[in-house]
């Protein structure tokens, strides 16, 4: 049986002691906690079960490989000994047969965005950056509609236009939009977007000078560059707006999140691959659901694609659109969207949920 392996952190203290099932780690005096952590070797902390193809019947098995290293931690760590930590749970990936590694969250980000990883292991690394760009725009259109919003007559900003994500989105959307607002400091390559005329949504360019007074009027902002974020006014939105944050680390703080309880934050989608998938424990989504980071390393796996597919910092366009149509292929679905680590499977005040709660 072909084998994978994706190795991960926990968002914060709660979300290892919600993994190991364990409430008395969240008594634990916090600093203590983290100290202790870092010297954790990385370790098997499940395996993966029941993803089977559509495409060909084929079943293939997952490793999840646990490094008990907390974002904030992190930060306060020299990069070299977070890095060879990854490293470490690469290594013990390949002792355990897996033929490619996926890298999650922080994992994703150190040496060079996985570079440094892939190179001091024998078996291809990605990061699933490209599978994580290919399902943007279905979870625009799929989030507009459950808010209760017709895409058709939808307004949505792109921050960041001209970057991969917004690119993409744009490309993907422009016959499904009301309108677009597109904002980049690369202005000319907007306007020679716009030049080729081969799109049906009302498309508006704006430059940095210009006051960010469209925004407002969005029914979802897209951000693709967080040096765009602080544009964005939370007090002066609509009601019900939705603000994807496509960008990691994430470019909004704790206190954004609760100036508004009638607008949305989301920053991703859950996968639902195909077959009766179960990771077995909770990383934060249903043991069904997973990362779309992690879904791509599943499809390499199923196409036999053993290769550092996503990696370093830049993303291939071409390589989201072929990564969007084997996913297809082998039945990846999206099933919910994701904020801060988890589903969201739970109404917000003043915000509709149909499509979210008749999925889960």
């Amino acid at each position: 049986m072909k084998k994978f392996a994706f190795i991960f952190h926990p968002h914060d203290i709660e979300f290892l002691a919600d993994g190991f099932n364990d409430p008395g780690i969240k008594q634990k005096n916090p600093q203590l906690m983290k100290n202790a952590l870092k010297w954790f070797p990385p370790f098997q902390r499940e395996k993966v079960t029941g993803i089977k193809s559509i495409f060909n019947g084929e079943v293939i098995e997952g490793l999840m490989i646990l490094v008990t290293l907390i974002p904030d931690h992190m930060q306060d760590l020299e990069d070299k000994f977070a890095l060879q930590k990854f490293i470490k749970a690469g290594r013990l990936a390949q002792e355990l047969g897996a033929s490619i590694i996926g890298l999650g969250a922080y994992a994703a980000l150190y040496g060079r965005h996985g570079v440094d990883i892939a190179s001091a292991l024998k078996i291809p690394v990605t990061t699933g950056n490209s599978y994580t760009v290919a399902v943007a725009p279905e979870v625009i259109l799929q989030v507009l509609k459950s808010s209760g919003k017709d895409p058709a007559k939808s307004c949505v900003t792109i921050l960041g236009a001209t970057g991969v994500v917004g690119v993409y989105c744009l490309q993907a959307l422009k016959d499904k939009l009301g309108k677009v607002n597109l904002l980049s400091s690369n202005y000319k390559r907007i306007k020679d977007f716009l030049a080729a005329k081969n799109h049906k949504a009302k498309i508006k360019p704006y430059e940095l000078t210009d006051k960010p007074d469209y925004i407002a009027e969005s029914d979802l902002v897209l951000v693709g560059n967080g040096k765009y974020a602080p544009l964005i006014n939370i007090s002066k939105l609509k009601k019900g707006t939705v603000i994807f944050d496509g960008t990691y680390p994430k470019s909004f703080k704790d206190q954004d999140y609760t100036l508004r309880n009638d607008i949305l934050f989301i920053d991703g989608g859950a996968i639902l691959p195909p077959g009766k998938p179960d990771f077995h424990f909770s990383f934060g989504f249903p043991k069904s659901l997973a990362f779309p980071c992690m879904a791509e390393t599943m499809i390499l796996t199923f196409e036999e694609m053993f290769e550092s597919y996503s990696l370093g910092r830049s993303i291939d366009f071409t390589k989201a659109m072929t990564m969007d149509e084997l996913a297809k292929k082998h039945g990846f679905k999206l099933a919910g969207f994701s904020f801060k680590g988890k589903v969201l499977d739970k109404p917000v005040p003043n915000v509709q949920y149909a499509w979210i709660n008749s999925r889960l």
